[in-house]
């Protein structure tokens, strides 16, 4: 008996197909916890090919169609179920307002393991603009609006087909944030539609660019020292704090520059472990290169005094509708 279990999965409704090719029947049913619907179809005599067109209704107005060209003496159908992506290792280490550090160590432990390398493109993308001032929604530092100098991301996007029974048409990419109240990870369509919701109508100096670096090269070229956290004991410290924005409603206005005493060396703790060096950094003797190389989203703000060809940097840079088709491809 040759036998093939389909499960399709839409919202709360389940479609399983059941195809028995000796006995020559189809099932096919619909539930939603209950069952709504089952249907058993004779087929042609076999050996024989056959085009099979099955419309099941499981509500009003909800229809679903099961429409394939079959061999009844061909191999099973390919498992065409979507790979799901992994969770967030339980040992992870976090430290707040240092998200490129926090990505480079979720980066570093994805690319050791063979059974995510296998199934997943692993990314890192910066989230950044010319001006360093980025609106993101849905963050944890508070609720409502956040505006970030910059931020970091880990994405999966599923592999291109290897072979021509298999492809990342329609798998979805997925997106790791340690700051985001949205789960993790979490579908990048979700991603972009509850982090950055009015994009589209924000003055261009909030927009933000993305930074799309494979992971390898990430973690091979990254160098940070800190100094960007560093403050000074006898000047405020600038920053961006959305002061009683409203978590439910994404329409407010952009939030004002205020001042705060930091008394504190760094802006925020640094993390306990030494300063990170990617191997290809270290081999060229860089000892920090995030603003310039990562953050960085135009020739604008080079903090060292050098020709901005001399610059290395890495990835593509992407608008919002950019980002979000490279997401789907």
């Amino acid at each position: 008996m040759n036998s093939v279990l389909l499960r399709k999965q839409w919202s709360k409704f389940v479609l399983v197909c059941h195809l028995d090719s000796d006995l020559g029947t189809f099932g096919c049913m619909v539930s939603s916890h209950t069952l709504l619907h089952r249907h058993c179809f004779p087929f042609l005599p076999h050996p024989c090919h056959f085009l099979t067109s099955i419309i099941v209704a499981s509500l009003p107005c909800t229809i679903i169609s099961f429409h394939r060209r079959c061999n009844m003496h061909s191999p099973p159908l390919p498992d065409r179920v979507a790979p799901i992506p992994p969770q967030v290792p339980p040992d992870s280490v976090y430290t707040r307002c240092y998200c490129e550090e926090n990505i480079y160590l979720l980066a570093t432990e994805f690319e050791a393991r063979r059974d995510i390398k296998d199934r997943w493109e692993v990314c890192v993308a910066f989230i950044s603009n010319a001006g360093k001032t980025v609106a993101l929604w849905n963050q944890t530092a508070r609720p409502g609006l956040v505006v970030w100098d910059y931020h970091v991301i880990l994405l999966l996007r599923p592999w291109q087909a290897k072979n021509e029974t298999a492809d990342r048409k329609g798998a979805a990419s997925w997106v790791y944030d340690f700051d985001t109240q949205l789960p993790t990870p979490c579908t990048a369509q979700e991603y972009i539609a509850w982090t950055f919701p009015i994009h589209g109508q924000l003055p261009e100096e909030y927009q933000s660019f993305f930074r799309v670096i494979p992971a390898p090269t990430y973690l091979s070229n990254f160098a940070s020292d800190r100094s960007h956290m560093l403050g000074d004991d006898h000047d405020d410290v600038s920053i961006y704090n959305p002061e009683g924005r409203d978590h439910g409603n994404p329409n407010t206005d952009m939030p004002s520059l205020v001042k705060e005493r930091e008394d504190a060396r760094y802006i925020s703790p640094p993390p306990g472990y030494p300063a990170i060096c990617g191997p290809r950094a270290k081999e060229k003797g860089v000892k920090t290169n995030l603003m310039e190389a990562f953050v960085r989203m135009n020739n604008t703000g080079c903090r060292t005094e050098c020709k901005i060809e001399e610059v290395e940097t890495y990835g593509q840079v992407l608008d919002l509708e950019g980002f979000r088709a490279w997401c789907h491809a």
